[in-house]
Order: C-alpha cells, then sequence, then structure tokens
C-alpha cells in the first residue's frame, strides 16, 4: 500500500510506479502492457490529486495493487466523492468546436487501458477499483478517429 499526501506531486509517484512494475513483471506482461497499465494508473494517480483532494489540506490518497488470479487489480482511494458523471468517450467534436468543455480524457485514457474500472463510494471518500489483463480490451479510439475522418 502507498500514501500520497492530499496536494501530493508526481514526485510522490515514484514509489507507486517501481511497486507496480514489478507487479506486472511477476504477471509476465510484456513491457507494453506494463506501460499502459502504469500510463493509466498514473493518471488515476492524477486524478485523485487534482479531483479528490480538491479544497482538502489533510488527508491521503492510498493506492492498494496486488495480483489475483494472473490479473493486476489496482485501488485508488481519495477523500473525494468521485465522478458525478462519467461518460464514455469524451465528444471530441464538440470540444473541438466549445460546445462542450474539455474534459473526461484521462477517465478515457484508463478505459482503453483497464480490463475494468468500477467507482464506489464509502464514508472515507472515492475508491477507483482497476483490474488489468494481460492485455488491452478492443479500444473504443478506432472508432472516434473514424468519426473525426468523416466530419474533416
Amino acid at each position: 500500500m502507498i500514501n500520497i499526501p492530499v496536494g501530493g506531486h508526481s514526485r510522490h509517484f515514484r514509489s507507486a510506479v517501481a511497486d507496480l512494475r514489478a507487479i506486472c513483471v511477476r504477471c509476465a506482461f510484456s513491457r507494453e502492457r506494463c506501460d499502459e497499465v502504469l500510463t493509466a494508473v498514473h493518471e488515476a494517480l492524477s486524478n485523485a490529486v487534482e479531483h479528490g483532494s480538491r479544497d482538502r489540506r489533510t488527508g491521503s490518497i492510498r493506492m492498494i495493487s496486488r495480483i489475483e488470479q494472473g490479473a493486476v487489480l489496482v485501488d485508488i482511494q481519495d477523500p473525494g466523492v468521485g465522478p458525478v458523471m462519467v461518460n464514455p468517450i469524451p465528444n471530441l467534436d464538440a470540444q473541438i468546436h466549445g460546445r462542450e468543455r474539455v474534459a473526461g480524457w484521462g477517465l478515457f485514457l484508463i478505459r482503453c487501458f483497464a480490463s475494468e474500472v468500477v467507482f464506489t463510494r464509502g464514508p472515507s471518500g472515492h475508491t477507483l477499483h482497476l483490474r488489468f489483463g494481460a492485455s488491452a480490451p478492443p479500444s473504443p479510439v478506432e472508432p472516434i478517429l473514424t468519426r473525426l475522418e468523416d466530419g474533416l
């Protein structure tokens, strides 16, 4: 378990990343898959620091990682309430043209790489549960690229 102080900076992520990389290696994940897992978890930690600890001066963000049936499981807990609404795929066209504010890309990235993404709320805050199998799930990126190509 890794504790990151509220208001933490990415330098606090070093030990979390090192521990997680070792877990990915123990699961015999490819180098590319390890990088995907680390990218998704770094984004989740950044979200927890930015959003989960907003307006708080004390507390911590916790990351718990483990191996279960050949998969890497990561739980990230923060004192926040979690996302109000989670769109599966941000609307790039609407964001480019100013019809929507630019948001949701971190969760989109996490969902591209994680086999399972679950949000829960409890008395002590919000927990993001991530499961990573040996390969990434089918990517939702291609439909966005196709939609962009059609619209350009």
